[in-house]
């Protein structure tokens, strides 16, 4: 439980009590007096997650249901089911549809209160809860924003508390959505249960459980077997008083409460009881009837509770006939009833009822369930899918991949819409008659590289790129410009932008024949990005311009204001800042757009952006940034460019020495797990980490950010300055110099001097030896940051000295007067750090000419001026200590 000591308190009064009747409202339950209390206790009162994990049949289930039952709050509850890995979402859609379902009323006015957004993004997932169509899928912490927003709504007017069981069974999306609400620190209680010890868990499901129980506001609970007393309380309930039956039972079970379970409904046979828990279960199963066998089989391959209805129709039984066999099976502990539909007694007896299946008996039950549940109004596509997988019907299978991929893409899933994707497409040259499909195999291939994309699988998509080379002749001018689009993309960052760009014109002249479509603006949006990218800045300045007039003649209000926004953020990087900020103010207006939360966070990232190119005062950048952040909040819209936002304010705070306040403004907990489409935020924080003396963490946090991303990445500017400033300041300045210098040489001409200034900055300051001052000075040089053109740009100026002075400084010629005087730039600039830094390097030069008045005073304001920036701090403070 890691010594905490809240749930220790809990856990030790309950265990202080005689008996379970201490808790108030307690269900009969054998033992577990102690973790019962501590469940209880979270449920009403608790904050973040409590996970009761152990081995199968240990009692989890048993556990919480007892807890949930004695709750004063309402406990929201979904499970996590074999096929959940098919079905993105399904117990988050459970919870909400367990409030819905009890109370309409409070869910209704909880969403209302929530921002208009979030009834459209429950949509997808509570499709009875709102008229509306789904979304548009920006991105996926939409969804995630969505049930946030929603879950504190509910809390606000009635306690609750969410509980999830099995989630060694949950697909990735739960999985990451409950580690995002924890770190978003929800104030309502979240309980799980955890299978510990079981083989057939997925990989990263494991890793998620090891990462989540590091949070601050995670504890587990862990269930041991029961003891000879709590065997006997456990039999008691169930009528088992006998000594020695007692004895015999709690000799072969040895305090499993599943084992003690179906042992004690086994007492009849004669026989010598099992030793093994399996063996039992497979016992329990002999003897059924021909109709009892048709219900365990239908109920073991579905894994789930079915309702009555449908488990009559895939067991081919009456609905008497199906009542009969229900009392009888429950009689004998087989099943239970749960919440008006009918459930194996454990997921164990499932694996005990497929291993009694004979060859072709397992396909036959998954075409009846299939059938049955295809029938059933708001099926999870993914779920009937899997059945008909199973029953070796590919046609439908395909039928109902393509409809979990689109649910799962509604439900901002990208993964899941992929898995299913790909999945269609391995099956489609077997798949029969096409012409039957709602869609294309290029439109498969499309969403599929798309989904690829969007979920970080970049070779998948890239390999499913030349695969679709095959469709082009078989396929219309714009199918192929979309295709051949993909392929740009992904050709162009595994084998150079220019293979790219050429690709991009191919894409580009197929558009130029047909009537305007999204492609083509797509095409130039890539273009300029990548030619902005390769330093062909006037050339990328011309196809956004051109990329506005192909969203015009689109009437999509959005891509047009897109588009404007970045022209405009051009002009900016380039220089002129009053052009930019009147052209993004104007954006709207320009495109039509009304109420657009999306956009104006957009529109914030860009002037922040410009202003931090321009380097614009700290209080300026906030200032740009402050009513972007109120739509965040307002909307409680929480998605990349939110965090892009918080990267911007961030980053101008730590120019401005208020390093504190940049963490805040962040808002990224310390122990945020990694998320690669929030490298930037991540990235920033190790900044901030090193600055605040956790040089470790930074370190470590930012050689994170490298490894996941795609090699291209190695060439953002931004990225490069990021690694280089913590590796200084973390002491192993040259462990990325090399990696920087190269990464820069082929570009450095093309690339805006804004932007590739800093990054020079921070290369010069980790160089030691004078060849790299040489090399870095000329790459200064070439980028036309040392010429004349700047002289009269403050911020470009203060660059350039301190350049030239880390130049003078690896060649042995540093001098006391080229460092006061960048010092004195950096303090125009409001950058009192880097005047520290400055200073600090002066009061060296200085002490080696023996001006040791001069040092003192210029460490002394150096001193004064690195105030929150631990190591630099300490690397003054050694100086001055040499030079007493």
């Amino acid at each position: 439980m890691r010594g905490d000591t809240q749930l220790f308190h809990a856990l030790w009064l309950a265990a202080s009590t005689a008996d379970a009747s201490s808790v108030p409202h307690a269900p009969a339950i054998a033992g577990r007096t102690a973790e019962l209390a501590a469940v209880r206790r979270h449920l009403d009162g608790g904050v973040g997650l409590l996970l009761v994990a152990g081995e199968a049949g240990i009692g989890k289930t048993t556990l919480v249901a007892a807890a949930a039952r004695a709750s004063d709050a309402f406990v929201a509850t979904g499970r996590c089911l074999p096929l959940a890995m098919e079905v993105p979402l399904l117990p988050v859609a459970d919870c909400l549809r367990s409030v819905l379902e009890t109370d309409a009323t409070w869910f209704a006015e909880a969403v209302a209160a929530c921002p208009p957004q979030v009834a459209d993004a429950l949509a997808a997932l509570v499709p009875e809860a709102s008229p509306r169509a789904p979304t548009r899928p920006d991105d996926r912490l939409l969804m995630t924003t969505a049930v946030a927003s929603t879950v504190r709504a509910l809390a606000r007017r009635r306690p609750l508390a969410l509980l999830i069981e099995d989630l060694h069974w949950a697909d990735p999306g739960t999985l990451d959505l409950l580690e995002h609400l924890l770190g978003r620190e929800l104030p309502l209680p979240f309980v799980g249960t955890w299978r510990s010890g079981d083989t057939s868990t997925a990989e990263r499901s494991d890793d998620w459980f090891t990462r989540v129980r590091r949070l601050p506001r995670t504890h587990v609970v862990p269930l041991g077997p029961l003891s000879r007393t709590e065997t006997v309380e456990q039999l008691r309930l169930v009528g088992v008083v006998s000594p020695d039956q007692v004895d015999r039972i709690h000799a072969r079970s040895q305090g499993q409460p599943l084992f003690t379970e179906q042992l004690a409904a086994h007492l009849d046979d004669a026989t010598r009881l099992p030793s093994l828990l399996a063996d039992l279960l497979d016992r329990r199963l002999t003897g059924v009837t021909v109709q009892q066998w048709a219900v365990l089989r239908t109920l073991g391959i579905a894994s789930r509770p079915l309702s009555p209805d449908l488990l009559a129709e895939a067991a081919s039984l009456s609905a008497d006939d199906l009542t009969t066999q229900l009392r009888l099976l429950q009689d004998r502990r087989l099943v239970r009833r749960a919440e008006g539909s009918a459930d194996l007694q454990h997921p164990l007896l499932a694996d005990a009822v497929r291993r009694r299946l004979v060859p072709g008996e397992d396909v036959a039950a998954h075409a009846a369930l299939a059938h049955a549940l295809s029938k059933e109004r708001g099926a999870e596509p993914g779920e009937v899918a899997e059945h008909w997988r199973g029953a070796g019907e590919v046609e439908h299978e395909v039928t109902w991949r393509i409809a979990a991929a689109r649910a799962a893409h509604a439900r901002f899933d990208r993964r899941a819409e992929a898995d299913h994707l790909v999945r269609v497409i391995d099956l489609w040259p077997d798949s029969g008659d096409a012409e039957e499909q709602t869609v294309t195999l290029a439109d498969v291939y499309l969403r599929a590289m798309d989904a690829l994309r969007f979920s970080f699988r970049f070779d998948e998509a890239a390999a499913l790129s030349e695969a679709a080379g095959e469709l082009f002749d078989d396929v219309d001018d714009g199918v192929r410009a979309d295709l051949l689009f993909r392929r740009a993309i992904y050709r162009g960052e595994t084998e150079g932008l220019e293979v790219g760009l050429a690709l991009l014109d191919e894409t580009l002249a197929l558009c130029e024949k047909l009537p305007v479509r999204e492609t083509q603006a797509r095409a130039m949006d890539r273009k300029q990005s990548w030619l902005y990218f390769i330093g062909r800045t006037e050339e990328s300045y011309l196809v956004a311009s051109q990329q506005v007039e192909v969203a015009t003649r689109l009437a999509d209000p959005v891509l047009l204001r897109d588009s404007l926004m970045r022209v405009a953020w051009l002009a900016g990087v380039a220089g002129d800042v009053s052009r930019a900020m009147h052209g993004l103010a104007e954006s709207a207006e320009r495109a039509g757009v009304a109420d657009d939360p999306l956009g104006e966070i957009r529109r914030g990232v860009y002037a922040t952006d410009v202003l931090l190119a321009c380097g614009a005062p700290a209080d300026e950048g906030l200032a740009a940034g402050r009513e972007a952040l109120s739509v965040a909040t307002s909307y409680e819209i929480d998605n990349p460019q939110t965090m892009l936002l918080r990267v911007n304010v961030a980053s101008a705070l730590v120019r401005a020495g208020r390093i504190a306040e940049a963490e805040r403004a962040l808002a990224l907990p310390k122990d945020a797990a990694f998320e690669v489409d929030r490298w930037p935020a991540h990235a920033t924080l190790a900044v901030i980490e090193v600055r605040r003396g956790r040089t470790a963490a930074g370190l470590e946090r930012v050689e994170t950010v490298w490894a996941a991303l795609p090699e291209s990445a190695h060439f953002e500017y931004e990225l490069l300055a990021y690694r280089m400033d913590v590796s200084f300041w973390a002491g192993v300045p040259t462990r990325t110099l090399d990696t920087t210098l190269r990464a820069i040489e082929h570009t450095i001409e093309g690339v805006p001097v804004r932007i590739s200034a800093p990054t020079l900055l921070a290369a010069a300051r980790a160089a030691t030896e004078d060849e790299h001052g040489r090399h870095l000075r000329d790459l200064a040089q070439r980028s036309d940051l040392l010429g004349e053109r700047h002289r009269d740009d403050p911020y470009l100026v203060a660059h350039s000295l301190t350049i030239e002075a880390e130049a003078e400084r690896v060649a042995g010629r540093g001098r006391s007067e080229r460092w006061a005087e960048s010092a004195a730039c950096w303090e125009l600039l409001q950058r009192p750090h880097d005047a520290a830094y400055c200073r600090w390097r002066a009061a060296q030069c200085a002490a080696a000419e023996g001006r040791g008045t001069l040092a003192a005073r210029l460490l002394k304001r150096a001193t004064a001026e690195a105030r929150d920036h631990v190591p630099l701090v300490e690397a003054i403070a050694s100086t001055s200590a040499g030079a007493g």
